[in-house]
């Protein structure tokens, strides 16, 4: 920031102000997270195919003894611990596909939301090979689950059970 002016002996003066703040934001915390993802497909025959992934994530948080949040560590339950799912696709006689892709999800403890398994079936003809029809079902085995729990701003997730049918025309 600065200013000019003439001075009455007519020499031009200039004050220079500089304003200078500085912040420092921290979590005053610690932490070591490790874990492992896998995942593999095998064509099984010429019409199947399998595909499947785990992971494991692991965290270990600890605040500073100068930090005075008290809930620090629970953000180890944010995260779910394990992770998996598994495809299968599969070419039927005269162009018909079935797929079904089975998932699990562990618990988040600081959300209070209890581990869920998923299972999604989908049954698909291609006519030709620019035209497709299908019918599928998600979230087959529960009614409604909670993945994700909101806080703040942010909705808590709840994915019904559903069905849709689609029309696909590839030019």
């Amino acid at each position: 920031m600065g200013a000019a002016w003439v001075s009455g002996s007519g020499v031009q003066e200039s004050l220079e102000v500089l304003l200078e703040a500085s912040t420092t934001v921290g979590n005053l915390m610690s932490g070591v997270t490790y874990g492992l993802e896998a995942s593999t497909a095998l064509n099984v025959t010429a019409g199947w195919k399998l595909s499947g992934a785990y992971s494991l994530l692991r965290m270990q948080l600890r605040p500073y003894a100068t930090s005075r949040d008290e809930a620090a560590e629970a953000a180890e339950g944010d995260s779910p611990r394990h992770q998996f799912q598994v495809h299968s696709l599969l070419a039927l006689p005269h162009n018909f596909e079935a797929d079904a892709a089975l998932y699990h999800v562990s618990s988040l403890p600081n959300q209070q939301t209890p581990r869920y398994t998923r299972l999604d079936l989908r049954l698909g003809w291609r006519p030709t090979e620019r035209l497709e029809l299908s019918f599928a079902g998600q979230n087959l085995l529960d009614g409604r689950h909670r993945e994700f729990a909101g806080l703040g701003s942010v909705l808590t997730s709840q994915p019904q059970r559903s069905a849709y049918g689609k029309l696909a025309w590839r030019f």
